[in-house]
C-alpha cells in the first residue's frame, strides 16, 4: 500500500514525497477527495473499490484554497453528489495540469480569445467617427491602437482559419485611425481568403480605396496658392461623395476628412498670412468656416481654438504693427474686435464639461487676458 508522507505547494503545482513497498510512486500527483473537495490529505490513497478514503486518521483534512477558489459554488453543490466526486476532482487535476504547463506562454494584453478582442472591439466601432471621439482603454490610450496590436499578436497565435476575420478586424482598426490605404489592403487580404467574409470584405476594400485615393496628397501642386486649390478640390469632391450617401461609416469618415482639410488650409492660410494674397482675411473665412460646417464633430472645440489661435494671431499682429503707446492706437476698434473673438471661441471650450480641450481653453483665456489688459495700460 502506498502512503503519502509529505507534500508541498511550490509555484502552483502540488509536489509529493510517497512511500510504497511494491512500486516507487515517482513524479506522479495524487489528489485525495472528500465530500466533493479536492484536498490534499497525508493519509492512504482511496480504495479503487469503496471510493473513500481508507485508514484515514484525520478527521479534518487541509484543503486547497488554490483549488477551491478555482470551482464555483454551484459545482461545487454539484460534485457532493454520489460518485461523480471522483470523476469531476480526477477531471479538475488534469485541466489543471494543462494549465499549469501553459502558464509561462505569454498573452496578448490583457486578452486571450479572439472573440473577447472583437467584441470589445465592436462596441467602439458602433460609434460615429465624425460625431463621437475614439474609445479609449482603461489605461486612457486609443482602443484601436491597442485592438491593432491585440490583432497582430493573435495572428502569430491562432489558427489559419482565423486569418481572414483578423484581417477584415485590422482594416476596420486602420480606417478609424485614418490610414486608407492600409485599411484597403487589408480588407483585400481578407477577400482573398475566400470564405464567408470575402463579399463584404470585398466591398470594403473598394470603398476603402475610393476614400484612400481622394485624399491621397502625393499628387498636390507643390506651391501655397497651388496646394491651397488642390485642398478646394478635395473639399468638393468629398462633399459631393457625402451627398451620395456612402454606406456607414464612409459618410462619417468623409465628413472627418473633409474637416481635416478644412482645419489644413486654415493653418496654411495663417501660416502664410504675409506672403499670400489677402492671406488675414482669406484665414479668418477659413476658420469661420471650419467652426460652422463642423458644429457636430467631437473636434468642435479644437476648430473653437484653432479660430481664436488666429484672431488672437492677427490682435498681436495689429498690436506689434501700431504700437499701443501712439495716438493712432485704438483700443475699442479693430483690435478690440479681434481681441473680443478670440476671448468668445476660447470661452466656449473653456465651459466644455469632460472635453480635454477645457483645460487648454482655460489656460489661453486666462493669457489672453492678461495680455489684452497690459495692452489697454498702455494704450491710455
Amino acid at each position: 500500500m502506498m502512503k503519502i508522507t509529505q507534500f508541498a505547494l511550490l509555484s502552483g503545482k502540488f509536489l509529493f514525497s510517497c512511500e510504497d513497498s511494491a512500486a516507487p510512486c515517482g513524479a506522479r500527483k495524487l489528489w485525495v477527495l472528500d465530500q466533493g473537495f479536492p484536498v490534499v490529505t497525508p493519509g492512504y490513497v482511496p480504495s479503487p473499490h469503496s471510493g473513500r478514503l481508507s485508514g484515514n486518521p484525520f478527521a479534518h483534512p487541509l484543503r486547497s484554497p488554490r483549488l477551491c477558489g478555482l470551482i464555483s459554488p454551484v459545482w461545487l453543490r454539484l460534485c457532493r453528489v454520489g460518485r461523480l466526486s471522483i470523476l469531476l476532482g480526477l477531471l479538475l487535476v488534469a485541466a489543471l495540469g494543462v494549465g499549469c504547463s501553459r502558464a509561462d506562454q505569454r498573452s496578448p494584453y490583457p486578452h486571450e480569445s479572439v472573440m473577447t478582442v472583437m467584441l470589445e472591439l465592436k462596441l467602439f466601432l458602433e460609434r460615429d467617427p465624425y460625431r463621437r471621439a475614439a474609445g479609449s482603454d482603461l489605461e486612457g490610450r486609443n482602443i484601436f491602437k491597442v485592438s491593432l496590436a491585440r490583432l497582430d499578436s493573435l495572428a502569430q497565435l491562432t489558427a489559419p482559419e482565423y486569418a481572414d476575420v483578423l484581417a477584415f478586424a485590422r482594416g476596420e482598426c486602420l480606417e478609424r485611425l485614418g490610414e486608407h490605404q492600409a485599411a484597403a489592403a487589408a480588407f483585400s487580404q481578407a477577400a482573398d481568403l475566400k470564405t464567408s467574409l470575402a463579399e463584404p470584405a470585398r466591398a470594403r476594400a473598394e470603398l476603402a480605396g475610393r476614400l484612400a485615393g481622394l485624399v491621397d496628397r502625393a499628387e498636390f501642386a507643390p506651391s501655397a496658392e497651388g496646394f491651397l486649390n488642390d485642398l478646394e478640390v478635395l473639399e468638393r469632391r468629398l462633399a459631393e461623395w457625402i451627398d451620395s450617401g456612402p454606406p456607414y461609416p464612409y459618410e462619417s469618415l468623409a465628413r472627418l476628412e473633409r474637416e481635416r482639410a478644412q482645419e489644413e488650409r486654415a493653418r496654411l492660410l495663417l501660416a502664410n498670412r504675409f506672403v499670400l494674397h489677402e492671406g488675414p482675411a482669406r484665414a479668418v473665412a477659413a476658420a469661420r468656416q471650419l467652426v460652422e460646417t463642423n458644429g457636430d464633430s467631437h473636434r468642435i472645440n479644437q476648430n473653437r481654438l484653432l479660430a481664436g489661435e488666429v484672431f488672437e494671431t492677427f490682435a498681436r499682429d495689429w498690436a506689434a504693427s501700431q504700437r499701443p503707446e501712439e495716438a493712432a492706437f485704438d483700443a475699442d476698434g479693430r483690435w478690440g474686435d479681434l481681441v473680443a473673438q478670440a476671448r468668445e471661441a476660447y470661452r466656449l471650450v473653456a465651459q466644455a464639461d469632460g472635453d480635454p480641450a477645457k483645460l487648454e481653453g482655460q489656460a489661453r483665456l486666462r493669457a489672453l487676458d492678461a495680455w489684452a489688459l497690459r495692452i489697454k495700460s498702455l494704450a491710455r
